[in-house]
């Protein structure tokens, strides 16, 4: 389960991950809920710490390439 613990009390499945990018200093995580809809979590960058990013970078990766 990811948990984007800055953002709330949010929590998808890994299996639910659909795309991840990051746009002007925003990660942009979307990901499809359980009514077949398609929803986006928004952070900004400058909230994750700069050596957690490359580890948040590589789960998305490996989670949504599954």
């Amino acid at each position: 389960v990811f948990q984007p613990g800055i953002i709330g009390k949010t929590t998808v499945p890994y299996s639910a991950l659909k795309s991840y990018a990051v746009v002007k200093k925003v990660i942009v995580i979307t990901y499809q809920n359980p009514n077949e809809k398609e929803k986006k979590i928004r952070c900004l960058v400058s909230q994750i710490e700069p050596k957690h990013f490359p580890l948040l970078e590589r789960t998305l990766k490996s989670k949504i390439s599954d």
